[in-house]
């Protein structure tokens, strides 16, 4: 028999005694109040039981829904296919973006860059299903930072010198510096412009890690590992 049952038991067989005695035996007020006392206490000692197994229904439940939540969201088979794509989609995308940034280290700002803009938005497109929208965003931003470099050196290299091929010159340049990121550039500013890693490979790389997890497997491994040497 359970423990709870058995509390409930008891609960019953107190207040169904005290409740006999306290009809059945009227004379004497002092009797009556000493008769009471375990009346009232089993009605809430079991008010307080039913509580009690209230929340730790609530909890069990609780407990199994986070349970099943984390068993679809890591051992599924959707899952681990979801995950098995993001590895395949994130080797593939920073192949070609350090592809792009060695275009970019060998010739400056050029044209050549739209070739491999086209070629991450293939790639962006070919896992198209399993990137969510914000994934999408962040690989936006770098592709269209590729493309204006790419636009703007193609009309800056077949237009005559003026106030427009100026515009696009500054543009270029800095749509250059922001795809360098301020890490390799060796500078933060760009013609009193910031510069961050947002449209930056370095940034984007690490974007990648982070929708891989790439920075917490590993910590779990170390610990993992440091815990396993320890016990032996």
């Amino acid at each position: 028999m359970k423990r709870k049952t058995k509390t409930y038991i008891g609960i019953t067989i107190v207040f169904a005694l005290s409740a006999s005695f306290f009809y059945w035996k009227p004379d004497g007020e002092f009797i009556q109040i000493l008769a009471a006392i375990p009346l009232v206490g089993s009605l809430v000692g079991a008010l307080f039981q039913l509580f009690r197994d209230q929340a730790a229904f609530e909890k069990e439940l609780h407990l199994q829904e986070s349970q099943n939540i984390y068993s679809l969201g890591t051992s599924s088979h959707m899952a681990n296919t979801a995950f098995d794509k993001h590895v395949q989609f994130s080797e593939e995308y920073a192949e070609e973006s350090h592809k792009a940034l060695f275009t970019l280290f060998r010739e400056g700002p050029t044209k050549e860059v739209l070739q491999h803009s086209f070629a991450l938005h293939k790639i962006q497109q070919k896992y198209a299903v399993w990137l969510t929208s914000e994934i999408e965003k962040e690989l936006n931003k770098f592709e269209a930072t590729l493309r204006c470099i790419g636009a703007d050196a193609s009309y800056v290299y077949d237009s005559p010198q003026g106030p427009k091929r100026q515009e696009k010159l500054n543009s270029m340049y800095r749509a250059f510096a922001q795809a360098i990121g301020p890490e390799l550039l060796g500078s933060d500013e760009w013609h009193g412009d910031k510069i961050t890693d947002e449209l930056a490979v370095t940034g984007l790389i690490r974007h990648l890690r982070k929708v891989l997890g790439t920075e917490e497997l590993t910590k779990l491994r170390e610990k993992l590992v440091s815990k396993t040497i320890s016990e032996y």
